[in-house]
């Protein structure tokens, strides 16, 4: 496996990719993934039957209230390219 401009992955780093591909085949799509601040955080989606928190907070972005997971280990960034 490679990047797009052919830098090779090592076969731990190929493995890792692989598995998180399998992984997003069964998300389940009441969970999002949000980067914030280098903070990779893994939310229940708001506004519905099972989460009657808002989604977005007063400020405009995500509530932070619908965090189920965090981890500050994993490079993570937010932004747009």
């Amino acid at each position: 496996m490679e990047t797009r401009n052919g830098v090779l992955l090592t076969d731990e780093q190929t493995k890792l990719v692989k598995s998180m591909d399998r992984l997003l085949k069964r998300w389940d799509k009441n969970l999002a993934i949000n980067c914030v601040a280098g903070t990779f955080h893994i939310m229940l989606i708001g506004d519905t039957e099972q989460n009657p928190n808002p989604e977005m907070s007063d400020t405009g972005g995500f509530n932070p209230d619908n965090i189920a997971y965090t981890n500050i280990s994993v490079n993570a960034d937010g932004g747009d390219w």
